[in-house]
């Protein structure tokens, strides 16, 4: 695993997400007929978490430049078709382990930080929640009925 640090400093940080996600998905931790140590496993866990994170903050940009053309062509934050269509997308491109469920939570989690983010830059919430752009939806209306707001905070009673 070694080999797959060499030479990340020099490039950026999502080309060494892919390098270090094919690197550790090309060959199984115990492909020489070796038993991996815990440690060399969690080296890889943990390299691949940081390439993770990589890919998301990613994710996270394209949909901010999404949101800045949402609010200048007054589009809602949330466009449920759209979010159907990407965990219908994922679920159909998973190859396991994970269930399919599985998938769609994690989805569903990624989706609602990510349209919270675009909420709070580009749709003009103000602390209450509620602004010109504002759009309830499923994850609102779940959290105000536990007493929380979409963003955490607790709501008054």
């Amino acid at each position: 695993m070694d080999d797959i640090r060499d030479n990340q400093d020099d490039i950026d940080p999502i080309a060494r997400a892919i390098r270090v996600l094919a690197d550790l998905a090309g060959t199984p931790p115990d492909a020489d007929g070796s038993d991996p140590t815990l440690d060399e496993l969690r080296d890889g866990i943990d390299m691949l978490d940081q390439a993770i994170l990589e890919l998301l903050n990613k994710r996270v940009d394209y949909a901010t430049i999404i949101g800045r053309i949402k609010k200048a062509t007054g589009e809602p934050v949330y466009v449920p078709r759209r979010e159907a269509d990407v965990l219908d997308n994922v679920r159909l491109s998973n190859r396991g382990p994970l269930e399919p469920d599985a998938v769609k939570r994690l989805f569903e989690r990624i989706i609602d930080e990510t349209r919270s983010l675009e909420r709070k830059k580009y749709q003009d919430v103000g602390r209450s929640g509620k602004g010109a752009n504002a759009v309830r939806t499923p994850d609102n209306e779940k959290t105000e009925k536990a007493g929380r707001k979409p963003d955490g905070g607790e709501t008054p009673q």
